[in-house]
């Protein structure tokens, strides 16, 4: 595999992370009220 191709696949799944962390936030805000 290419540098750049790993380089933007770690990008994409640090945002898929960021994504998810955020929905579970939100989710538990509702959940919690």
């Amino acid at each position: 595999m290419q540098p750049h191709l790993v380089q933007d696949l770690k990008e994409q799944i640090f945002m898929e992370l960021y994504l998810v962390r955020k929905n579970l936030q939100y989710l538990n805000l509702i959940l919690q009220s």
